[in-house]
């Protein structure tokens, strides 16, 4: 039986009136104007969010409102490894499992984690119900590089996401990356979060992706992209640890940027809200809307190498999301003046957690 949403439908990179036809969860009709039979539902359409950057298992941490950057998460000894590290097994699966409740809630789809705790963190999460698809980039324990742990991390999981340069020895760091590369899966890192780090360092340990960036130099902004190494952002984290995120410096080196809400105990998983934040902030360093909503759905899919639910076109599983709005201003409506509670429309949950991405390097 065929089921209709209608209204603003993100078609590419513009809202186009119309509906939209599912059936057996796969999207079988795309139209102008009114759907032939009453809408399941109405609003602004778009593919879900995906979450490109979150650490989902410290919601709990109880952090103090002054705490600064370093102290709070940087390894091995920050609020936030000394949490997770005093957690049991059941409270990270709660944890984990409240973070994606919340996630889901708010119109994501996926997210991507760096998953603290070695092969006992990337397990924990993977073994959670599928309330949401997730990619799982692991993280070793082990100070000195242990072939055998890091083999079987990349066994249960789909790549590493490693802290910054700063944290970990340059031979450490070498031997990690090219593991990586080896068995064909993603490798990201943060960097320049809190000091501006040596970017031909970073590049040398051939990146898919990088995270923050809000440290850099325009020549580092405009070294990744010339080799075309993407940038996830956290604003509102950001902000929280005092650094403001240079969207438009990075807008202007020709950086490809995607969203992501960071650690779940200073910024709730809701890729909106996000969004909002962005919005404004780009406003504040006098740049416009262009790109934003590149930036907030796109262009993650993109980053991962993955084929979930973007673009909208015929036979593609149903991965989308309805926010209420009025159809006379769908961005406006959808980023600053929410009226209600988006309502998510998917297909058949697929038996994988994550989105079958892949490095685009293989």
């Amino acid at each position: 039986m065929m089921r209709y949403i209608s209204g603003q439908i993100l078609l590419g990179d513009e809202f186009v009136t119309g509906h939209i036809g599912i059936e057996d969860g796969i999207i079988k009709e795309i139209g102008d104007g009114d759907s032939p039979a009453p809408p399941l539902h109405q609003g602004i359409v778009l593919p879900s969010f995906i979450n490109g950057h979150t650490h989902c298992a410290d919601g709990a941490a109880p952090i103090p409102l002054d705490i600064g950057l370093e102290e709070a998460v940087a390894p091995p000894h920050g609020l936030k490894h000394r949490f997770l590290g005093g957690c049991s097994e059941d409270s990270l699966r709660s944890s984990m499992t409240s973070f994606m409740e919340e996630s889901a809630r708010h119109g994501s789809s996926a997210f991507v984690d760096f998953r603290e705790g070695g092969l006992l963190g990337v397990k924990t999460l993977q073994g959670l119900p599928l309330i949401q698809r997730r990619v799982v980039l692991g993280r070793p324990v082990s100070p000195r590089y242990d072939h055998q742990e890091v083999d079987s991390l990349l066994d249960a999981c789909e790549g590493l996401g490693l802290s910054c340069i700063s944290d970990m020895d340059a031979g450490y760091l070498d031997s990690l990356a090219d593991h990586v590369h080896r068995r064909g899966k993603i490798l990201a890192l943060h960097a320049s979060e809190n000091r501006r780090e040596d970017i031909e360092l970073v590049m040398s340990l051939e990146p898919d992706f990088l995270v923050h960036m809000v440290e850099a130099s325009d020549d580092d902004l405009r070294r990744c992209a010339d080799q075309g190494l993407p940038v996830v952002i956290c604003p509102r984290s950001n902000l929280f640890f005092g650094k403001v995120t240079p969207v438009r410096r990075m807008r202007e080196c020709g950086v490809e940027t995607a969203l992501g809400t960071d650690n779940a105990m200073v910024c709730n998983p809701d890729m909106r809200t996000e969004g909002e934040f962005l919005l404004r902030l780009l406003r504040s360093q006098n740049d416009d809307a262009a790109g934003l909503l590149d930036t907030c759905v796109t262009r993650i899919r993109k980053i991962l190498n993955a084929e979930s639910g973007l673009p909208i076109k015929l036979g593609k599983e149903a991965d989308l999301v309805v926010f209420p709005g009025d159809g006379i201003a769908p961005l406006a409506d959808l980023f600053l003046r929410p009226k209600g509670s988006p309502v998510t429309v998917r297909g058949a949950v697929p038996n994988r957690r994550d989105l079958g991405c892949r490095s685009k390097k293989y």
